[in-house]
This record gives structure tokens, C-alpha cells and sequence, in this order.
């Protein structure tokens, strides 16, 4: 009995011992993701400071541990005695796993992303790595409690540099073949992200554009938009929309206006002035030109532009459309 709470206690003491450096990257990796998507950071040097780490090096060096968990160790010459070179992963090559295998996580975990409902935003993303750098720590520290701490490890000649070391390690056959296949997936991995980025830029985040122009005389703005309406005259209003869901699309959009109650929220009476729908394919643009009649007279009425996808309900609302815009307007007899 007091020899299984001494080996307990020895296996806890090597796992707290062997761990300090995965327990701070995991804890780098949480508020590296809290200082990037939070509201209460934009624009502060605390950003590039947090999330450059988390992108470029946390989730690759707990990768790193969990391929290779095998703490220390250097990588010996393999014409030294005629002996095989050890399978470790010395502080050179930790280093350049960490940075490849970064490089090509984020990109991937993005790509990944874009195909689910969340799609390429910022939180989703950041999420996604300090969640990925969590799990690999957590697999690497599993794996380093395990490993032969007392594997042995052959020295690098004095006269090597950094460079010669990595040379050696990665290309010259010094270092584990899995290590270089590794390695070497990573960067077909980054390099075919980047084509893939490249050969198709449109692809991303999924929405579409709903915005209202009006005529100045000369072209279509986003400005002076009609405040004054007269009853039972008409008054046109541009209705824009740009598909970037990636799909061909059917919208149908409702104007409605609305007296609304003393919260300037709830909505005591509505009327629906207009409705239509149109078929957009991936990246085209519809301008409808609508001409308005409202039915209601009052001051600060509610004019409000309903869009929705896959038909229009039998009564629509703000809380069931897919995009909404409203304007504050005074309607006079």
C-alpha cells in the first residue's frame, strides 16, 4: 500500500515536473484567445503581443510534444561508432516543428471551419486553435510521463553550429524519419492552403449583403435617406442585395411600417406596404427600386425591410428573418 502512494506520488511529482513548459503553453494559448476575441482589447498592443504566439508557435510545439514527447536529447552524428542516431527531437528541431506545424494547423483549422456553420470568423478561429493547443498539451503531457526519461542521448560536437544541427537533423538523416515526414506534410499542407486560397478567393464566410440606397440625382448612395413621407403618395426607396453565400439563393423581402409603442421597441400596429422575391446565383447583385405608399400617419413610425431565404412566413417579423434594416420616418396627410 505505501509502496503504490510512493509510486503515485513519483509519477504526479515527474508529471508536474515534466509538464511546466506544456501547462504554460496551454495557458498562453487561453488568454491569447481571450485578449484576441475580446471587445475590450481592439487595437491595443496587446493583440499582435497574445496572438502572434497563438497562431505561429503554441499549437505546433504541443504538437510537437505529442508526435515527440521526449524532453531532452540531442542529435548525434551518424557516422559516430557506427551507431544509429537516437529518435529525439533536440531544442533545433523543437523549434522548427513548432513554427511549421503552426503555420500549417491555423490554415487548416480555418479551411475546416469554413465548412461548418460557424465559417471563417474570428472567434470560431481562435476558439478552434487554443482549443486544438489545449488537447495536443494535454496528449504530449500523457505521452511525456510515459516515456523513457532515461533513454540516452548522444552529445553534438562543440564545433556544430544551429544551423549545421538543423541541416543535419532534418535533411541529413540525423533526426527520426517520422520527424521529417512531418515536416514535410506540414508544409505541403500550408503550401496547398495557400494555393487553395489563392485559386479560390470567394471562398469564406458565408452571408449576404442587404443594404438600402437612395437617388442623388447622379448615382445610387448609401446616404440621405427619406425621412418625410406624405400619405397615400409614393416615394421610392432602393433595396440592395449581393449573394456571398456561395449558392444560388431565393430571397423574398417585406416593407413593412410600423407605429411602434413609447420603448421606441414593440410594435403596436403593422402594415406590410410591399413584397417580392428574386433568385440570385453565387456573387450577383439585385437593385430593386420600391415605390412606397404608406398607410399610416403618425410621427417616428418604424419603416422596416424584412429579408429571408427559402420563402417568405405567414407573418413576418424582425425575430424570424434572416436580415432586417428599418428606417425612423414621419408620415403627414
Amino acid at each position: 500500500m505505501e509502496s503504490d502512494q510512493n509510486d503515485l506520488r513519483t509519477r504526479l511529482y515527474r508529471l508536474r515536473r515534466s509538464s511546466l513548459d506544456l501547462a504554460f503553453v496551454g495557458v498562453l494559448a487561453v488568454v491569447g484567445c481571450f485578449v484576441v476575441v475580446s471587445s475590450r482589447t481592439d487595437g491595443s498592443w496587446l493583440e499582435p503581443l497574445f496572438g502572434l504566439p497563438l497562431v505561429l508557435f503554441l499549437p505546433g510545439y504541443a504538437l510537437s510534444v505529442a508526435l515527440f514527447p521526449t524532453r531532452t536529447g540531442v542529435v548525434a552524428s551518424s557516422g559516430e561508432h557506427g551507431a544509429e542516431p537516437p529518435t529525439v527531437v533536440d531544442g533545433v528541431e523543437r523549434v522548427v516543428v513548432s513554427t511549421v506545424g503552426s503555420i500549417a494547423v491555423g490554415p487548416l483549422l480555418a479551411l475546416a471551419l469554413n465548412y461548418t456553420p460557424l465559417g471563417i470568423r474570428l472567434v470560431p478561429v481562435m476558439v478552434s486553435i487554443a482549443g486544438f493547443t489545449l488537447v495536443a498539451a494535454a496528449a504530449g503531457a500523457y505521452r511525456r510521463q510515459n516515456a523513457d526519461d532515461v533513454q540516452a542521448a548522444r552529445s553534438v560536437t562543440d564545433e556544430q553550429t544551429i544551423l549545421s544541427r538543423a541541416k543535419f537533423a532534418l535533411f541529413d538523416g540525423g533526426g527520426s524519419p517520422a520527424l521529417t515526414v512531418l515536416v514535410a506534410v506540414s508544409l505541403l499542407a500550408a503550401g496547398s492552403t495557400v494555393v487553395y486560397s489563392v485559386a479560390d478567393p470567394d471562398r469564406g464566410e458565408t452571408y449576404t449583403e442587404f443594404y438600402l440606397l437612395t437617388d442623388d440625382g447622379d448615382e445610387l448612395v448609401a446616404d440621405e435617406y427619406p425621412e418625410q413621407f406624405r400619405y397615400g403618395h409614393n416615394q421610392s426607396v432602393v433595396v440592395g442585395l449581393h449573394n456571398r453565400e456561395q449558392r444560388t439563393e431565393e430571397y423574398g423581402v417585406v416593407v413593412t411600417l410600423q407605429r411602434v409603442g413609447d420603448d421606441n421597441s414593440t410594435a403596436t400596429e403593422t402594415q406590410v406596404l410591399h413584397r417580392y422575391r428574386t433568385e440570385l446565383a453565387p456573387n450577383e447583385t439585385d437593385e430593386d427600386r420600391l415605390s412606397l405608399r404608406p398607410t399610416l400617419t403618425g410621427q417616428r413610425l418604424r419603416l422596416r425591410f424584412l429579408l429571408y431565404r427559402d420563402g417568405i412566413p405567414d407573418h413576418p417579423t424582425a425575430e424570424n428573418a434572416y436580415r432586417d434594416l428599418y428606417l425612423w420616418v414621419s408620415v403627414r396627410k
